[in-house]
């Protein structure tokens, strides 16, 4: 899309997994990009996976749920993390709007040439409450890298879904 319609100065946010996706498209055309957006992500190594980034109990619960209830290949809604959603209902009709995840995407290592970091303008946005993984650790990283900035919002996993006014905004404010 972004070669199709000659985007230039383009935005990518990524959030969890899409961290993954946003630093693979921006290394393939770090010039058309201006700003990539890590909202609670996780950060591209070279060569490894998304399921390498997660604690190995992680990593297995995964793999043995996409096993008993996604028929090998898929990851049932069930894993996703803490959505901040309190009302029970409401929670569930939002996980009921979800897809499974296919297993072969998180177990795909990203390829990388280092491109993805020439582009200008690189924001890591940790959802403060109750954070997942490695993700502090990625904020603390971003805090102190030259070309990097760090932010926080006082969210789950999913800000745009508990606080979409305030990730719209913050978004804006770190897009420019």
């Amino acid at each position: 899309m972004i070669a199709w319609e000659e985007l230039r100065e383009v935005a990518l946010v990524g959030t969890s997994y899409g961290g993954l996706v946003i630093a693979g498209a921006a290394d393939r055309m770090p010039e058309r990009i201006r700003t990539l957006v890590f909202l609670d992500a996780a950060l591209p190594q070279e060569g490894k996976c998304m399921l390498d980034l997660v604690p190995a109990e992680r990593r297995a619960t995964v793999e043995r749920l996409a096993r008993e209830e996604g028929g090998g290949h898929l990851v049932p809604t069930s894993l996703v993390l803490d959505t901040g959603i309190a009302d029970a209902a409401e929670r569930a009709a939002y996980l009921a709007r979800m897809s499974p995840h296919p297993l072969r995407a998180l177990l795909e290592p990203v390829r990388l040439t280092g491109r993805w970091l020439d582009v200008p303008n690189k924001v890591y946005v940790l959802a403060s409450l109750k954070p997942t993984h490695h993700f502090v650790e990625y904020y603390e990283w971003a805090s102190r890298t030259p070309g990097w900035s760090a932010r926080q919002i006082a969210s789950n996993h999913f800000p745009m879904t508990t606080m979409p006014d305030e990730t719209a905004g913050l978004l804006v404010e770190t897009v420019g």
